[in-house]
């Protein structure tokens, strides 16, 4: 056949052709026979990859706002501040071969934390009033599942993902206090409620950014729920987060 002719410069090949199947192992074996057989080395060919993996250093900040869908303790709701904190972690990406690399896997794993706090003035009469500290704070492990999709042009790649996002905290304590007068008795009241909201938080999130070289550069946005055991008292946060890796 067609073979015999391309490849007659080996003589020994034609045994193996016989009763050949034009199937992709088979060429294979015959392709590296041939170049055996002439003494050369296969140039062209290179084993398929599953995926490419990269790994990176992750550092960037973090503004996050908690909004309590329901709550009892009205006060809190209304003077929540927003929480600014840095962040540090490491990622690791799975490159998939095909369609030139565009599609991937990024996972990132980072600590961060937040700290909210919030004033309450509540005044009746002089005999009767009160100002209200809340303080949340908490140290956590973040995760990030993204499928990411690049576009490249030129030295620069854009790239936008979308996926879930888990947080695992480390520590939180959350605390109410109250120092006031309530008809001329002075007192002070401190509550501990950590133990109010439950061990870890989950949502979703969308970014993008760019590519130069080994530097990525990044913005995304996430929502995640974070509810009490008590089912009046549900959370939701938001969080902006702008993030630069290096990888390698």
């Amino acid at each position: 056949g067609q073979l015999i002719v391309y490849l007659k410069e080996c003589e020994n090949i034609k045994e193996e052709l016989n009763g050949i199947e034009y199937k992709r192992n088979d060429l294979e074996k015959i392709i590296r026979s041939y170049y055996s057989c002439i003494g050369e080395d296969v140039k062209f060919y290179r084993e398929s990859e599953p995926f490419l993996i990269d790994f990176g250093v992750i550092m960037g900040f973090t503004v996050s706002q908690l909004n309590y869908q329901k709550i009892d303790n009205r006060e809190v709701v209304k003077t929540l501040s927003d929480s600014n904190n840095p962040l540090i972690g490491f990622s690791i990406e799975f490159t998939l071969p095909r369609n030139l690399g565009k599609w991937s896997f990024y996972n990132s794993f980072y600590y961060t934390n937040y700290k909210f706090k919030s004033t309450y003035n509540y005044f009746k009469n002089d005999r009767n009033y009160y100002i209200s500290e809340t303080k949340m704070e908490s140290d956590f492990i973040k995760v990030l599942n993204y499928i990411r999709y690049k576009y490249y042009r030129g030295n620069i790649d854009l790239f936008i993902n979308a996926g879930i996002t888990n947080g695992f905290p480390i520590s939180t304590v959350i605390t109410t206090q109250k120092t006031g007068i309530y008809y001329s008795r002075e007192f002070e009241n401190l509550y501990d409620i950590h133990n109010d909201f439950r061990s870890f938080e989950n949502g979703i999130a969308i970014g993008t950014g760019i590519n130069w070289k080994h530097i990525q550069m990044e913005i995304h946005i996430e929502k995640t729920i974070n509810k009490s055991k008590f089912q009046s008292n549900s959370a939701l946060v938001t969080r902006c987060e702008g993030v630069i890796n290096y990888t390698f």
